[in-house]
């Protein structure tokens, strides 16, 4: 469905993103449409089961790869 090609454009533009220390986990919420920066965590958690800031943690740590979006 659309919503969910909208949801796996999220995802990857959130995954591209997070690897890079640049943004804020506020501005990455907003450059992808959200208007609550909460609804992005909400939604970026359903999607790599952990909060983003979980994610750029272990980004940076070197102990996640690069999920597969599917």
């Amino acid at each position: 469905s659309y919503e969910r090609l909208v949801e796996r454009m999220r995802f990857a533009a959130a995954v591209d993103l997070l690897r890079g220390d640049q943004l804020r986990l506020i501005d990455i919420a907003y450059e992808l449409g959200y208007t609550d920066p909460a609804n992005f965590t909400r939604a970026f958690r359903r999607w790599a089961g952990m909060p983003p800031s979980e994610y750029r943690r272990l980004c940076e740590m070197g102990t996640i790869a690069m999920p597969v979006v599917s």
